[in-house]
């Protein structure tokens, strides 16, 4: 009989697994490249290869849930609808969020060059179409998939409600290995984890993770420079502007919306196995953070040259 929901101990296997996938299809990126001669800087390529990780995060989700003996849908709260008042706290929420984190994503970023390191950035060379689709469309369910629908249910039961958004954000954000959006990243993963447990809805955080995405992407490719310098030039005000109307919505949305978040008084403690599957896989985010950090390998095309060194 299939499980109907995940437990703490799935939380260390299924990161563990999702680590261990991004790791292969990386490596099978460097060898085709380094065996066929294909230029990583090959836009159709590098437009592949992200597709594929991106498909391999999300099928993270169904391939853990089949090894695991569980019902995805009913696990990952795929199939319930959600509900239109959380949606409309979300999307106002992350508008301010992207408001606020701009600024401090450029000020960390600046930290970090003043430091004498390089600056940590994410620099994807793609036509509009392809840009939607793999930077808004597949990211927006297949990571809320994995990291909402399978780690965040896995932590649903604890009755520390804070730990468990604090672990989800903290997951998501090292497991995206860039220095400067980590903050942005953490905040990000814990307010989904908090859409997904309150509305009991996967598609909630879906929709919100979309419009995150999109806005970025939108401003970025219709203003360009123009919005770098303005968040540049206005940065402290719009720094506390969306941090104000950021706290402001959350605490709108926790006084007028029901919660479906249901703990579990005999919640399960995590077993000593997937506890350590747990910190190896995060030790080696941490490590590929840290190798981001220190050398200039922070765009795909870079870090898949590293990998590409290593398999010739």
């Amino acid at each position: 009989m299939l499980k109907q929901k995940y437990s703490t101990n799935d939380l260390g296997v299924s990161f563990a697994i999702l680590v261990i996938a991004v790791i292969a299809v990386s490596l099978i990126a460097g060898i085709i490249s380094a065996v066929t001669g294909i230029d990583l800087n090959n836009n159709v390529f590098n437009i592949v290869v992200n597709v594929v990780n991106t498909l391999a995060i999300g099928g993270v989700a169904f391939v853990y849930a089949a090894i695991s003996k569980t019902n995805v849908v009913s696990a990952t709260k795929i199939k319930q609808k959600p509900p239109i008042a959380h949606i409309g706290w979300g999307c106002l929420a992350t508008l301010f969020l992207i408001t606020c984190m701009i600024p401090l994503n450029n000020w960390i970023a600046e930290g970090i060059v003043a430091l004498g390191l390089p600056r940590p950035d994410v620099d994807i060379q793609m036509d509009i179409v392809s840009m939607i689709i793999v930077a808004c469309i597949l990211p927006a369910f297949c990571e809320e998939v994995i990291f909402r629908g399978t780690i965040a249910t896995a932590l649903e039961g604890n009755k520390n409600k804070l730990a468990s958004l604090a672990i989800v954000g903290g997951l998501f954000s090292v497991f995206h290995m860039n220095p400067a959006q980590t903050v942005h990243q953490f905040v990000f993963g814990a307010f989904l984890a908090l859409l997904v447990y309150r509305s009991g809805s996967l598609w909630t955080a879906v929709i919100i993770h979309f419009l995150n995405n999109i806005t970025v992407v939108i401003l970025s490719v219709t203003l360009g420079d123009k919005v770098d310098a303005f968040f540049i030039q206005n940065g402290i005000w719009l720094f506390f502007v969306g941090l104000i109307g950021f706290a402001g919505c959350i605490a709108g949305y926790l006084f007028t919306t029901k919660s479906k978040w249901q703990t579990d008084e005999e919640q399960t403690k995590i077993s000593k196995g997937s506890l350590a599957m747990l910190l190896v896989a995060v030790g080696v985010c941490l490590f590929m953070w840290i190798m981001n950090l220190v050398v200039p390998s922070s765009t795909e095309q870079e870090t898949l040259a590293m990998l590409q060194s290593l398999v010739k």
